[in-house]
């Protein structure tokens, strides 16, 4: 009999993030209820690829967001503030993760069936 612990790691997706240490964390599937909370803010994202800026749709997802990035293997929490000014994430690169995360949102649940 084998017990092989990498069948037992959850899905992750990897982020290397743009501050000087390039730190990289692992994001992990959150609970459903972060999951839902985010989807809801499609008009949210809407409005941050519109060429006039909606600054409060943008701190929406900007704490969206960080609220999944911090369910992650390393244990690294992180705010939307932070993306912003630390990590020195643009709305640009919020869309290019949104559109990443439901893709692998999407491959996990096609796993499971």
């Amino acid at each position: 009999m084998t017990l092989d612990f990498r069948a037992l790691q959850q899905p992750s997706m990897e982020c290397i993030l743009l501050d000087d240490a390039n730190t990289v964390i692992h994001v992990c599937v959150p609970k459903q209820g972060a999951v839902r909370k985010f989807e809801a803010l499609k008009n949210d994202f809407l409005a941050m690829r519109g060429k006039k800026t909606d600054v409060n749709a943008e701190h929406k997802v900007y704490d969206a967001i960080a609220e999944l990035m911090s369910v992650n293997e390393e244990g690294l929490r992180l705010t939307g503030k932070e993306l912003k000014t630390k990590y020195h994430l643009t709305p640009k690169h919020l869309l290019a993760f949104e559109q990443a995360y439901l893709k692998f949102i999407d491959e996990i649940k096609s796993a499971k069936n």
